[in-house]
């Protein structure tokens, strides 16, 4: 099924929300679903066409965004308005069990490094008032498709760039060095002692890590193996890559208390 961010808006959103808690009124969102969910371009595939199909009972007013995304130091995601990524149409209305096609591309060329972009199609309020004097709340959707132009042969190339404990929690630093987005996946991550052998092990999961980005990665680990831990080791399943890293003496494995 989509996963959806939603968003309420405006001072009569607000107004509704609260006429639903006196328990009036009623709340709708919209139903829909896009194909394919990520999009991926390059040299020889300049171009994609998205299915979107009306799968509510309303009629649908959709407007698309084209945004550039980066991450930045702390592994947010940052994005802007960009005109390299081609959208159209940018209004979309779908009928009732409707669908509608949009073509997204560029124009941009192909760098040696893999550009990333989010794609973000904001669904429109509708005239869908009842007029029979209740509050109506209209939860309003917004979709966020990642879009990749891909040089050829781009490689992902990943590594911890730190590995500390803070208040007995295990804080990574998993960095990409190569030339194309690491895809989110789960990563192994393994605890050992000054002589190799294993203290803890956790499977967590990590998001996307854009080329030339860092991604912060927790978790919580037992304070016994917080103590003994010299070495972390990191399996990244989707990628079939373990990379490892010496952790930091100075360490806190209890709140308020540092070990050595």
């Amino acid at each position: 099924m989509l996963s959806r961010l939603v968003r309420i808006i405006g001072q009569t959103c607000a107004a509704a929300v609260l006429a639903l808690g006196a328990g009036v009124g009623t709340a709708t969102a919209a139903n829909f679903s896009i194909n394919p969910l990520r999009v991926e371009l390059g040299s020889r595939h300049q171009a994609e066409m998205l299915l979107l199909h009306n799968d509510g009972t309303s009629p649908l007013r959709l407007q698309v965004e084209t945004t550039r995304w980066t991450m930045d130091a702390a592994g947010a995601w940052q994005t802007v308005p960009t005109d390299e990524l081609i959208a159209t149409p940018l209004l979309l209305e779908i009928a009732v069990d409707g669908s509608a096609q949009l073509r997204v591309g560029t124009l941009a060329p192909v760098t040696e490094t893999e550009r990333a972009y989010r794609l973000l199609i904001n669904e429109l309020p509708g005239d869908d008032d009842a007029a029979d004097g209740q509050v109506h709340l209209r939860v309003l959707t917004r979709v966020s498709l990642p879009v990749f132009i891909e040089p050829a042969g781009a490689k992902v190339a990943p590594r911890l760039a730190g590995a500390r404990f803070e208040q007995g929690r295990l804080r990574l630093d998993l960095a990409n060095t190569g030339s194309r987005r690491m895809d989110p996946q789960t990563a192994g991550v393994t605890l050992l002692d000054a002589n190799g052998h294993k203290l803890f092990a956790k499977d967590v999961s990590a998001g996307y890590v854009l080329a030339g980005a860092t991604l912060p990665v927790q978790l919580a680990a037992p304070a016994e193996a917080c103590r003994q831990a010299r070495t972390v080791r990191v399996h990244l399943g989707a990628d079939d890559v373990t990379v490892e890293h010496t952790i930091a003496d100075e360490r806190s494995c209890v709140a308020g208390t540092s070990s050595s």
